[in-house]
């Protein structure tokens, strides 16, 4: 196996690389950031910014229930019903992207949560059976701040292919895109 080097060297040598057997992915945790894991479901894990409380990023899968790719109508679907759950949600940016070899689709919005206006950044795959969300959260005035960090993890993101039960017993999207 050849040696790693650079910033993925970097970030296992600091104890940085989360990796989920359970759901087949590896992504690097920001320099700086705290990681939570395992129990706060659906939630896969979540890094808080030591520096500013309140921001944070986090992963969440599901089973992809026999889709192959995210679509346009599956997208629609996700921000209509974005829509219904958060009061005032309004999107900021969107397109498409490729991540680990997969079709990512990317949304930006502001919404409020018990009050307080948020506004977060999503980068949504279907890679093999899973359905992967990266969700990075802030205030609108320091979204701007740590967007860099958040694009940084998301470039690091990889699924590992491995597959466990906990995989089979996810929650599964809806059949219907």
């Amino acid at each position: 196996m050849p040696e790693e080097k650079g910033v993925v060297a970097k970030a296992k040598a600091e104890k940085r690389e989360y990796v989920s057997s359970a759901a087949g992915y590896r992504i690097t945790c920001p320099e700086g950031w705290a990681r939570h894991e395992g129990d706060i479901r659906p939630i896969d894990v979540i890094f808080f910014c030591r520096t500013d409380p309140g921001v944070n990023m986090s992963v969440t899968w599901a089973a992809a229930g026999g889709q192959k790719e995210l679509t346009e109508a599956a997208v629609k679907e996700m921000k209509d019903m974005f829509r219904q759950s958060y009061p005032g949600y309004s999107v900021t940016a969107e397109e498409w992207r490729e991540l680990d070899g997969a079709k990512a689709y990317c949304l930006s919005a502001r919404h409020k949560e018990m009050g307080v206006e948020l506004q977060n950044k999503q980068v949504m795959l279907i890679k093999g059976d899973r359905f992967y969300t990266i969700t990075y959260t802030s205030t609108p005035a320091l979204f701007m701040k740590h967007l860099g960090e958040f694009e940084l993890a998301v470039g690091s993101f990889r699924t590992t292919g491995e597959r466990t039960p906990a995989v089979l017993q996810s929650p599964q999207i809806k059949k219907n895109y």
